[in-house]
């Protein structure tokens, strides 16, 4: 419980530190989903993880969306296109936990007992 709440003040404390009231922030926005997109992929390599089909499938989301949506962050010229890209993390962002809840409900209704354990 600790290293979560310290990991929640530490976010929290990064992004207050390099908000900037008057600019869209999209590297902020892209390194925060970013940051989240691989702690998503790591969980996703545990064996024995009771959410493994919702993190499987949030992070191919998650990459497909970076991939093709956002294109690696690269492309932003222009105050307008910040903003733009701003909007399409903030979809992102709340598309990965929809991404997560749906592959998580498939993976209980599809996949048996005798799957998951080899």
């Amino acid at each position: 419980m600790f290293l979560a709440v310290a990991v929640a003040a530490l976010t929290f404390g990064v992004w207050r530190w390099f908000w900037r009231p008057t600019l869209p922030n999209h590297d902020l926005m892209l390194a925060f989903y970013l940051v989240l997109l691989s702690a998503i992929t790591v969980s996703a390599f545990a064996v024995n993880t009771r959410f493994r089909g919702g993190l499987i499938g949030a992070t191919v989301f998650g990459v497909a969306y970076l991939a093709c949506i956002l294109r690696g962050g690269f492309g932003v010229k222009s105050y307008q296109d910040a903003l733009v890209f701003g909007r399409d993390v903030n979809l992102g962002l709340a598309l990965l936990l929809v991404s997560f809840l749906l592959s998580q409900l498939c993976a209980m209704l599809f996949w048996s007992k005798s799957d998951a354990t080899g």
